[in-house]
């Protein structure tokens, strides 16, 4: 995301600033293998709810591994 700041009445153009912020990444699963992406919850329970068949097996994968949902560094790895 970039902000910029008009220049104040009578000051030059070079006078813009630029902040850049991070932006929060967001993270996609393939279910079905059909190309249709859904966004990852950010919660244990709505993950679970997604794959109702393999529920125990996500939960002790998910346990073991201390898997954050909300925190990108331990989706990443």
């Amino acid at each position: 995301m970039v902000k910029r700041k008009k220049a104040t009445y009578g000051n030059s153009a070079s006078s813009v600033t630029t902040e850049f912020k991070d932006m929060r990444c967001e993270f996609f699963i393939e279910k079905a293998h059909n190309g249709h992406a859904i966004k990852l919850p950010k919660w244990k329970k709505a993950l679970l709810e997604l794959f109702l068949d393999k529920v125990n097996q996500i939960s002790a994968f998910i346990k073991k591994n201390r898997i954050k949902l909300n925190k990108e560094e331990s989706l990443k790895n």
